[in-house]
């Protein structure tokens, strides 16, 4: 999932990230391109209506500084911030769970990397995941 920080705000941005992001109950204000049209609008517009965000029509040049010039494909979403677990609560879990199994990591700063862990780790029912506060992704 493509995501950045703009201005504090947490946003996701592309066709795929922003149409996942909505179905999950994430989004709050979406962004879209204010000359895009066709079927791709009309599915994530009616996917916002149905999640009750809020739809901004915005230029091309704003959302393209929203996101530091990535490609955006029309599309930004503003998203409610993570919520990170307390590590007493991944231990109380693990407490729980006959085979708990708990991964840390440290010093990963590549993001694609660390989507592929956490798909990984939500296929293979890792407890929980540790990640050290400051410089890395997360």
């Amino acid at each position: 999932m493509k995501t950045t920080k703009e201005s504090s705000l947490d946003i996701v941005y592309g066709v795929h990230a922003v149409t996942e992001s909505l179905e999950a109950n994430t989004g709050n204000k979406l962004y879209i391109q204010d000359d895009l049209r066709g079927k791709n609008v009309d599915a994530i517009k009616a996917l916002a209506a149905e999640k009750k965000v809020s739809i901004s029509w915005t230029p091309k040049k704003t959302l393209s500084d929203m996101t530091g010039g990535a490609v955006h494909q029309g599309f930004v979403l503003r998203v409610s911030e993570f919520a990170y677990s307390e590590l007493s609560d991944i231990m109380d879990k693990a407490e729980q769970e006959e085979n708990p199994l708990i991964l840390i990591l440290d010093g990963l700063n590549d993001p694609h990397n660390f989507g592929s862990i956490l798909r990984t780790a939500d296929a293979t029912q890792v407890t929980g995941i540790i990640i050290p506060k400051h410089r890395a992704v997360g």
